[in-house]
C-alpha cells in the first residue's frame, strides 16, 4: 500500500468512483454532512454521488425538508439530514461557537444580545412560518437589536448552532429560515459521548482512510475530543500504519484499478476537497498543483481519477453550460474523452447541454517541492483562490511566493497587520497540511444565498 493506492481508495470510499446512490438521501447520509456554502455547486456534490438524479431533485428534496442547510460542523453551511441535524449540532456547534468567538466581540455581540436575538427570530418563526434573512434582519432591527454589517450573519448563524432555526422552503431564489423543531420533528437527540462517537463513525465510514487530524480539521474538534471519540470507536474500525501516520476505515481497500482514470468535475468545497486536513496532500501525490488565476476565477477542481489535474468554471447561459478548464498538463486522447463523458455526466444533472470549450494548459511550471507538507499547502492554495476562504489561500502563497497577480486585490479587502498575523499563524500551525480554521477570517463567513 502506498499513497497513490490511497487515493485510490479514498475516492471510492467517498463514493466517487464505484456504485452511485439510488437518492440524495443517501449520499448525505454516507457523508454525514456535505459543505454547501455555494449552494447551486454543491448540490453537484450530492449528484455526482448518485445515479439518475438531476438538479431539480436536490431542488425537491431540499424544498420539502428531506435534506436540509444550516451551519454545523464548520462556521459555513452544510447539507445534512433532518434526522442527523440534532445530534450533529450537538457534538460540534459548542466548538464552532468557540471558533466564532472572536468575530462575536469583534461585532459587539455579546451573549445577552445573541440570545435575545435568537428569542426574536424563534418567536417570529413560530407556527410553520418561514422567513428570508432579509425580513428577519428586519425583524431585529424592529426590536432594537442592529443587524448591520456582518452582525445579521453572525446573529441568524448562532440561532443555527443553537439548534433553533434551520433551513425553509426556497421562497423563489431566496433562501428561507424555519424553526428546526417544526422543519425536522424527527431529528434524533444524543448524549455528548453517543453523539461524538456517531460524528467519527460516520467521518471513517464515508470518508476513510483518514487520520485523526483529517477529523480534528473536518468536525472542529480539539485534539481531546477526537482522542476521547476514538476511544469510544475504536473498537469499530480498522487501522492502518503508513509513513508515520495512522489512518482510520470502516470498509477494507477496493481491488486495484486497471482502467484509464476518470474524470471528475468537482465543485470546490466537495467532500473530496474540503474532508480533510493532514492529508488533503494526496490529492497531488504527483505535485504537479500550481497557481492558476483568470477573471472570472477558476473555483472548481478537475481530477483524473484521484488526483488534480487542474481548474475549471462553468458559463451558464439561458439554455446552456459551456465548461472551461485551465489544466497543469496537456491532455492525452483518453484523457479528452474522459472529461467529455463527465461533461455529458454534468449535462444530464442540469438538464441542458453542456460543451466543453478548448482546454488551456497552465503555463508556469510547477513549484518544485519534496516536502509533503508543503506539496498539501500548494494543493490547498490552488483550490481556494477566488473562493471563500480567498485570504486563508493568500498567507500560504505568500509563505511560498505564490500569490497570484490576483493577490494585490486581496490586499485592499483585508489589512495588512491582519495578513501578518495570519501568515504566522499558518507558520506555526506546523501539524496540519490546511489553512487556518474557515472561522479565522471575516471573508470566510457565508455571503447571502442569491
Amino acid at each position: 500500500m502506498d499513497v497513490r493506492e490511497l487515493a485510490r481508495w479514498r475516492l471510492r470510499t467517498l463514493r466517487l468512483a464505484g456504485p452511485g446512490f439510488g437518492a440524495p438521501e443517501e449520499a448525505v447520509r454516507w457523508l454525514g454532512a456535505v459543505q454547501s456554502q455555494d449552494y447551486g455547486p454543491a448540490k453537484w456534490s450530492i449528484g455526482i454521488r448518485c445515479t439518475g438524479i438531476r438538479d431539480a431533485d436536490l431542488e425537491r428534496a431540499y424544498t420539502e425538508g428531506t435534506i436540509l442547510r444550516t451551519h454545523v460542523l464548520r462556521p459555513t453551511w452544510h447539507f445534512v439530514l433532518p434526522e442527523d441535524i440534532g445530534w450533529l449540532l450537538r457534538a460540534t456547534a459548542p466548538r464552532v461557537q468557540q471558533l466564532n468567538a472572536f468575530m462575536y466581540r469583534q461585532q459587539g455581540l455579546d451573549e445577552p444580545v445573541r440570545e435575545r436575538a435568537t428569542d426574536l427570530i424563534g418567536d417570529a418563526l413560530r407556527g410553520g412560518k418561514s422567513l428570508t434573512r432579509k425580513e428577519i434582519g428586519a425583524i431585529l432591527a424592529a426590536a432594537g437589536v442592529d443587524p448591520g454589517g456582518l452582525r445579521l450573519t453572525l446573529l441568524v448563524m448562532h440561532a443555527e448552532l443553537e439548534g433553533v432555526i434551520c433551513s425553509g422552503p426556497p421562497r423563489g431564489a431566496q433562501h428561507t429560515y424555519a424553526l428546526l423543531e417544526e422543519r425536522a420533528p424527527q431529528a434524533r437527540r444524543l448524549d455528548p459521548d453517543a453523539a461524538l462517537a456517531e460524528l467519527t463513525l460516520r467521518y471513517f465510514t464515508g470518508h476513510g482512510p483518514a487520520t485523526a487530524k483529517d477529523l480534528s480539521a473536518w468536525a472542529s474538534l480539539t485534539v481531546a475530543q477526537v482522542n476521547r471519540a476514538l476511544d469510544l470507536v475504536s473498537g469499530h474500525l480498522q487501522r492502518l500504519e503508513l509513513d508515520g501516520r495512522t489512518y482510520w476505515f470502516a470498509e477494507p481497500p477496493p481491488t486495484r484499478s486497471t482502467g484509464p482514470d476518470v474524470a471528475y468535475l468537482l465543485q470546490g468545497y466537495d467532500e473530496y476537497v474540503m474532508g480533510y486536513g493532514e492529508t488533503r496532500y494526496l490529492m497531488d501525490t504527483a505535485g504537479t498543483a500550481r497557481p492558476i488565476s483568470d477573471r472570472p476565477p477558476y473555483t472548481l477542481t478537475l481530477l483524473f481519477g484521484p488526483h488534480v489535474a487542474g481548474r475549471w468554471k462553468r458559463m451558464l447561459a439561458k439554455d446552456a453550460v459551456t465548461i472551461h478548464t485551465a489544466l497543469y498538463a496537456a491532455l492525452t486522447a483518453t484523457q479528452r474523452t474522459a472529461l467529455n463523458v463527465a461533461a455529458d455526466r454534468y449535462a444530464r444533472f442540469l438538464g441542458r447541454p453542456v460543451t466543453v470549450a478548448e482546454p488551456v494548459t497552465v503555463a508556469e511550471p510547477p513549484v518544485a517541492l519534496t516536502d509533503r507538507k508543503l506539496s498539501a499547502a500548494v494543493v490547498t492554495v490552488t483550490a481556494r483562490v477566488a473562493t471563500g476562504e480567498r485570504f486563508a489561500a493568500m498567507s500560504v502563497a505568500r509563505k511560498l511566493r505564490l500569490c497570484p497577480p490576483s493577490a494585490s486585490g486581496w490586499r485592499r479587502r483585508v489589512s495588512l497587520k491582519r495578513s501578518t498575523r495570519m501568515c504566522s499563524r499558518a507558520s506555526r500551525n506546523s501539524t496540519r497540511c490546511s489553512m487556518p480554521r474557515e472561522s479565522r477570517s471575516s471573508s470566510t463567513f457565508d455571503r447571502p444565498s442569491k
